[in-house]
């Protein structure tokens, strides 16, 4: 009955389980996957790998940078980085590298909805509200049509040049630093892969592009880094190092309590009665004869027998099937049940075993009682 019973606790933890995983699949499932934006491997709406298997298929030259920027080709190479919409702003040591790389003779191409502070770069908020779709004009007085997102625009210097510009300011300009340049657009909305194909969007990125002079040796590098790559945040910089210092303390006790505790970890020891068979079977056998034929009288006179066996063996108590001698006998040296709980137990099975039939919830109830006062007689 008890392994029945375990089998069934079992059986309804696992469908209680599949029952959890079948919703979530079904909820999660109906969830349209995300991706991570401006990464050149994301197949996220940004568009960012759709322009980087454009220039690596056309040029033959676009490549991915992960590493920190302290690791960026100090050399004038000619090359150019892209940086697609950073997700979070580097440090003073992080900018420093990026302007050396800069200053060498490289180009630094930032894409960015408001570089405010971004290598000395200011911008101001010229409108409440996005301009929409707006006229930009170049260097050539040319005009295009483009949805222009952001309400920032940059503010140049004498030395800057303005590459593109509408009437609420300028939206991209170049920079020189060093022997290299940077170049900076407020329109990183314009790669997406729903707006490179509308209006003047395709022209103007070929126009920025262009704009980035590069020597025919020169590399493209989509910067991975200002997204994820080796910035990745690590245990050591989502949690507090005081947090850290406790918990590995608390691990260390943990481990030394067990260890006086006696605890042991190595292979599981399987109990010899799990694989040997012994011969309780046949009182096993003979347990479920009684149960299938609900002999439960003959059932409970055989435990009382057995009973009355250990009160002469164990405690010298001799009775003629008179319970009341010995619960006389019991309550006077009974180390853990109480004299009446003694009294009521000694007297009930007395009348139970007169009884032709008994129920089945008699037979439950009286058997635990027997049960123990067995206990009570063996751990004397």
């Amino acid at each position: 009955m008890q392994k029945q019973s375990y089998r069934k606790t079992w059986l309804t933890l696992a469908a209680f389980l599949l029952l959890f995983v079948g919703l979530s699949y079904v909820i999660e499932g109906q969830q349209p996957e995300k991706y991570p934006a401006y990464l050149s491997t994301s197949p996220s709406p940004t568009g960012t790998k759709a322009i980087y298997t454009y220039l690596e298929n056309e040029q033959g030259t676009a490549g991915r940078w992960s590493a920190p920027p302290e690791r960026l080709p100090s050399e004038n190479s000619g090359s150019m980085l892209m940086m697609m919409e950073p997700s979070f702003m580097p440090d003073q040591e992080e900018l420093a590298a990026y302007q050396d790389f800069v200053e060498a003779g490289n180009t630094l191409f930032l894409w960015m909805d408001n570089p405010d502070g971004l290598f000395d770069l200011q911008t101001r908020q010229q409108m409440p509200n996005p301009a929409g779709t707006t006229t930009v004009n170049d260097l050539d007085g040319e005009d295009y049509r483009a949805e222009v997102t952001s309400v920032f625009r940059l503010q140049e210097r004498d030395t800057d040049d303005v590459l593109l510009e509408d009437e609420a300011g300028v939206i991209a300009l170049k920079r020189r630093l060093g022997a290299g340049a940077l170049i900076v657009a407020v329109t990183p909305e314009w790669t997406m892969n729903s707006l490179i194909a509308e209006k003047d969007h395709a022209a103007l990125l070929t126009k920025l592009l262009d704009d980035a002079t590069t020597n025919g040796d020169s590399s493209l590098l989509f910067d991975e880094y200002v997204h994820a790559g080796e910035n990745g945040a690590g245990v050591t910089t989502l949690y507090p190092k005081w947090l850290l210092v406790l918990v590995v303390q608390a691990l260390f006790v943990t481990i030394l309590w067990l260890w006086n505790r006696g605890k042991r970890f190595g292979p599981i020891d399987i109990p010899r009665e799990e694989t040997v068979r012994f011969s309780d079977e046949q009182i096993q056998a003979v347990a479920a004869w009684y149960q299938r034929g609900r002999y439960y009288r003959d059932s409970l006179a055989v435990q009382a027998d057995y009973v009355q066996q250990l009160l002469l063996e164990r405690r010298g108590i001799v009775f003629n099937g008179d319970w009341k001698v010995a619960a006389d006998k019991l309550s006077s040296r009974a180390r853990y049940l109480p004299a009446d709980e003694i009294q009521e137990y000694t007297e009930g099975i007395a009348e139970v075993v007169e009884k032709p039939s008994i129920s089945k919830q008699e037979y439950l109830l009286w058997s635990k009682r027997l049960d123990r006062l067995r206990e009570e007689v063996e751990h004397r």
